[in-house]
This record gives structure tokens, C-alpha cells and sequence, in this order.
């Protein structure tokens, strides 16, 4: 990592995650100063675009809240969530809860929603959480979750 995280460690962003401000300048120039180790939500970055661009060539994991953002209406419905366009494309991606008290779900409920609406595998979730543990922050516990899965 470079920037901000050379000072201060591993920076997960919550980002471009607002429909009413959308992507901006100012997500594209946080992007750049921050490079973040994680992207949180992330709806708001076309994969297409500029930003989407940077987030592909810097493979900046994002943080895909399935349930977190078609409630919160950032995405239309689970079918039309970003998490299957970035996955198709070898991205990085995570699922996770967000809130999970808030939006009343729990992590397994968030694999079976990406199983029912995208077709994911027992094996494509294995994969997706062997890759994942090289995003986690806490150095000491990857050899104890590679051993798990």
C-alpha cells in the first residue's frame, strides 16, 4: 500500500455508496490518495468507468452487502447487484453483512441470496473465501483460517 496507508495500515473505504452524490470528483480523488486495501459497497462505481478502471487494475477487493444495499436502495434488487458483475469478471469481491441487527441478516443468509440469485456453487463460495482471507487485515489468524477452509 501507498499514501495514507503507509502511515497509518490497512484502510478499508466505504465509498461511492450514495445515489444522490453518486461517483464525483471527490470519490475519484479519495480513490487515488487512499488507495484503499478494501472498498466498502461500492455501488456507485460502474465497472466500467474511470474509477472502475482503477479499482480493476489496483484489484481493490470490494465489500459486497447484498441485503445493506437493496434495502437501502442503492441497488435495485438482489438479481441486479453488483457483486455479480465484478465476480464474473475475476474481481475481488466479499460478501458480507453490514449491520447485520439492522438489516436483519446474517452471513450465511447473505451466501444463500448470492447461491439463489447468481447461481453460485459450494465451490465458487469455497473459492471466493480462500481468496478472501488474503484480504484480512489481522496477519496472525490467516494460517488458522486457511486451515478451516
Amino acid at each position: 500500500s501507498s499514501g495514507i496507508n503507509a502511515e497509518y495500515g490497512k484502510i478499508a473505504c466505504h465509498i461511492a455508496e450514495d445515489l444522490e452524490s453518486g461517483i464525483s470528483s471527490h470519490t475519484t480523488d479519495l480513490l487515488r490518495q487512499i488507495l484503499p486495501d478494501r472498498l466498502g459497497h461500492a455501488t456507485m462505481i460502474p465497472v466500467d468507468s474511470e474509477d472502475g478502471d482503477f479499482v480493476r487494475r489496483n484489484k481493490i477487493p470490494i465489500e459486497c452487502c447484498m441485503t445493506s444495499n437493496v434495502i437501502s436502495k442503492t441497488v435495485k434488487s438482489y438479481r441486479d447487484h453488483h457483486f455479480k458483475t465484478w465476480w464474473d469478471l475475476g474481481h475481488p469481491v466479499l460478501l458480507c453483512t453490514d449491520d447485520p441487527g439492522t438489516f436483519n441478516t446474517t452471513l450465511s443468509r447473505e451466501y444463500q441470496l448470492a447461491v439463489d440469485s447468481f447461481g453460485l456453487t459450494v465451490e465458487d463460495l469455497k473459492a471466493m473465501n480462500r481468496a478472501a482471507i488474503e484480504w484480512v487485515f489481522d496477519e496472525s489468524v490467516k494460517d488458522s483460517l486457511r486451515d478451516i477452509i
